[in-house]
């Protein structure tokens, strides 16, 4: 039995939505449905009646209600147990793949001349293996827009990074209603930010000519830079990294009757976490974004 498949049935649970929990662990509905049917073929039941005003349990999904968190934890205390005392001082980080390009790279460089520390590894990933990386333990801290409604992790408000549309040419400042004569690249791997942005274009009943969605800010500014007439959207703070300013990344776009919305940063890690050296680490992340001026004041969530 799966551990992952597990946590995803005591998310759906907290919710009591399959739509917020898919949305919660950056998976489509489809997914999580799928998943959650291998978990019931494991079991040889059905934990879950599907029907139009939304979900209620079985039987015998009563009964693995009741369970699954005592199996969760099972499962962590046998990796407590099993992990050697050299292994539970280790330090990995996980980051999605923005924010690796983003803070990391200035951040590790930091950690080494300033406090002779480094990192055990660090991992990029997309925003579901991060947060199933936390869950379990595989990962000591991340670095994600969103961490969503997981009881088990504690997290920190890094900063907000507001949207911004780029162009591979400079323009005159031009309303929102521009835009939709427009093809827009926007990030389709990390959900809160497509989530931001569609929620603004809805709000301004205004869209662009077609939405098109790429994996990585890194690909929507070279698309925009060989593409001049193509348009994206990135977060300001990847603008101003030192990786574009050396690939001389596309100008931002002004627009005057509106502003996009700020994406947030946060650094997460488990509740349960017991090495001192996590807890060393994000008091350092902490200070060093906000000496870096990346942000306002962190703040505790």
């Amino acid at each position: 039995m799966d551990e992952a498949r597990v946590q995803l049935f005591v998310d759906i649970l907290r919710h009591r939505s399959l739509r917020r929990a898919a949305e919660e662990t950056y998976m489509t509905e489809p997914t999580l449905n799928n998943k959650l049917r291998t978990l019931e073929r494991e079991l040889g039941v059905t934990l879950l009646e599907r029907t139009p005003r939304g979900i209620t349990l079985t039987p015998e999904g009563e009964l693995f209600a009741a369970l699954a968190p005592r199996l969760l934890g099972t499962w962590q205390d046998i990796r407590n147990a099993m992990t050697p005392a050299q292994a539970q001082d280790e330090l990995w980080i996980a980051a999605t793949p923005d924010l690796a390009s983003l803070i990391l790279p200035q951040f590790l460089a930091f950690l080494s001349q300033t406090h002779q520390k480094n990192a055990s590894g660090v991992i990029v990933c997309h925003p579901p293996e991060l947060l199933q990386g936390l869950e379990s333990g595989r990962f000591s801290v991340g670095l994600l827009h969103s961490v969503g409604n997981f009881p088990n992790l504690s997290s920190r408000r890094l900063f907000e990074d507001r949207l911004t549309i780029i162009s591979g040419e400079q323009l005159p400042e031009v309303p929102l209603a521009t835009i939709e004569n427009w093809e827009l690249f926007a990030p389709v791997r990390d959900y809160l930010a497509w989530q931001l942005i569609e929620t603004f274009f809805n709000e301004h009943s205004v869209w662009p000519r077609s939405l098109v969605h790429v994996n990585h800010p890194l690909v929507i500014t070279q698309i925009v830079k060989h593409h001049p007439g193509v348009r994206g959207i990135v977060a300001e703070g990847m603008l101003s990294n030192l990786t574009l300013k050396a690939t001389r990344s596309p100008f931002p776009v002004k627009i005057t009757d509106a502003q996009l919305p700020t994406l947030p940063t946060f650094v997460a890690w488990r509740k349960d976490e017991r090495s001192q050296r996590t807890a060393h680490f994000v008091e350092l992340l902490v200070q060093f974004v906000a000496s870096r001026r990346l942000s306002s004041s962190p703040t505790s969530s």
